[in-house]
């Protein structure tokens, strides 16, 4: 095991078709060490098209439920397992929410209570960012398409933004990194994700 007995829990984080699952699959095979599927934490109870035909404060009520259910079943995947690459992260989390919620402001004005429920989402959200050790940010090689119960174009582009910025606001220096653009294969992104992970073996840190 690349990792040795204390195995990290390595996360990716990216818009949808940035090649998330894809890379976490293959890293976990090539450094011989498990891939967990977070797919069960993304299962919502209200369909996502439907979610975002939702209007005023019906849109916030389930929005709020919906992502605190995603934080609920994110936390659990990370605490059930000892470690490895994990295809989405609570960075994932806090982007697509801070994005639908921003959304949702546009035409909606959350009362006192309904802020104080944001609030207390949001910071439950980043107090569980660090249940990550190490978060690569994957970005899109090929471009932003529309499909069946994804989130649209418009939304898949904010998202990638948020994540970025959630990162590099919230998470230390040394606990995230952003593939490059030029790595645009497998093989180049399980050459810097293999050459940034010695490194941090190295340093232990």
């Amino acid at each position: 095991n690349f990792f040795g007995a204390n195995t990290m829990k390595i996360a990716f984080s990216g818009a949808h078709r940035t090649g998330k699952t894809t890379i976490a699959q293959l890293a976990a095979k090539h450094l011989n060490t498990a891939y967990v599927s977070t797919k069960p934490a993304t299962t919502t109870a209200i369909n996502i098209k439907t979610l975002e035909g939702l209007k005023g404060q019906l849109a916030l009520t389930n929005r709020l439920r919906v992502q605190t259910d995603m934080m609920v079943k994110m936390g659990d995947l990370y605490l059930n397992n000892k470690g490895g690459f994990f295809d989405r992260s609570m960075v994932d989390v806090l982007a697509y929410t801070l994005v639908h919620l921003d959304r949702i402001n546009e035409t909606y004005s959350p009362d006192r209570l309904e802020q104080q429920r944001i609030g207390t989402l949001i910071r439950n959200i980043v107090d569980r960012l660090v249940m990550a050790d190490f978060t690569f940010i994957t970005v899109p090689n090929i471009p932003f398409v529309n499909e069946s119960g994804k989130a649209g174009l418009d939304t898949q582009q904010e998202v990638q933004e948020c994540i970025e910025w959630v990162a590099k606001t919230y998470l230390a220096p040394n606990r995230y990194f952003i593939l490059p653009e030029w790595a645009d294969t497998a093989n180049a992104k399980l050459a810097v994700i293999t050459d940034v992970l010695k490194a941090k073996r190295v340093k232990g840190v």
